[in-house]
């Protein structure tokens, strides 16, 4: 555990949100879970992880890979994952849990609802979500949903916080093989008795449906904009002032180029930065959280 929680921080705070998005691997990684789900099966998919295990549990993690996941009956689904952990036991995955990219309230909820599409489930909830928290920002509620028993592997899917407050939220999914009440279950039963998706929704993407790839620093860009002018306005209105002779020649030496923030208003800048520091734990919350509740499930 003290492993996985040593990976998990410092992976997490390595990612800098005032940065552009992630450098994804050019590589999709395709994992075929229509006839297996090993531990081998995984390891040997191209997928680039770190090995996290423990004395109880196998875990892998990885970060920054294209994921296309083929599900038995027909169900594709095609993420970009920033941060995802795969557990397994006895050379079998338990759950593969993913985090995707961040994006804005519309494209989260259409990203939603092309899930609830291809796994068959009502809408009405996810849309009295949107109408609920639209504008809300970083103060927004998320929304989780599983398949439950109609298909095996158990899919479930979480619109989670960024704690970003211009692209409010991730898509994170988890595949289950151990819930409980799928203990008779496997791939050739699911191949039987998985009800198919709609053709339409049988392969989907969970990036953006726009086509846009949103930074993290785009939420933070205008209130530093909004600090370098307050500096400028300071600068200007200082000029007016008469000051003491003495003072003349200290000035004279120091960088009067308006982009350069004074060491008093670097201080403004740290509840943004801190903020960011809650994004990237926000994420990594939501994966180690969420994985211990249903583990035993």
């Amino acid at each position: 555990m003290k492993k996985i929680i040593t990976f998990l921080l410092s992976s997490l705070f390595s990612v800098n949100l005032w940065s552009d998005p992630p450098l994804f691997a050019t590589n999709t990684i395709t994992l075929d879970f229509t006839k297996s789900h090993s531990t081998e099966h995984f390891k040997n998919s191209g997928m680039k992880f770190t090995d996290i295990s423990n004395s109880s549990i196998q875990s892998f993690s990885y970060q920054n890979q294209i994921l296309r996941l083929i599900l038995p009956n027909g169900r594709i689904l095609k993420q970009n994952v920033e941060l995802g952990i795969a557990d397994a036991k006895d050379n079998e995955l338990l759950q593969l849990t993913t985090a995707g990219v961040i994006m804005p309230h519309d494209e989260a909820y259409k990203v939603a609802t092309k899930i609830h599409r291809n796994l068959g489930l009502a809408t009405d909830k996810l849309d009295q979500w949107y109408l609920e928290e639209m504008d809300k920002g970083r103060n927004a509620k998320g929304y989780s949903i599983s398949a439950n028993e109609r298909l095996y592997p158990r899919v479930s899917m979480a619109i989670q916080s960024s704690m970003n407050e211009k692209y409010p939220w991730v898509i994170a999914l988890k595949i289950s093989w151990n819930w409980r009440k799928h203990e008779d279950w496997d791939e050739d039963r699911a191949a039987r008795e998985n009800p198919p998706p709609p053709p339409e929704y049988a392969t989907i993407s969970l990036e953006p449906p726009s086509g846009n790839v949103y930074a993290r620093k785009d939420a933070y860009r205008d209130l530093h904009e909004a600090d370098r002018l307050l500096v400028t306005e300071k600068q200007a209105t200082a000029t007016l002032t008469p000051l003491p002779k003495s003072e003349l020649t200290s000035i004279s030496k120091k960088d009067t180029d308006n982009e350069s923030l004074p060491d008093d208003n670097q201080r403004t800048l740290i509840p943004i930065y801190f903020l960011a520091a809650l994004g990237i734990a926000g994420i990594g919350s939501f994966i180690y959280f969420y994985i211990q509740r249903n583990r035993h499930k």
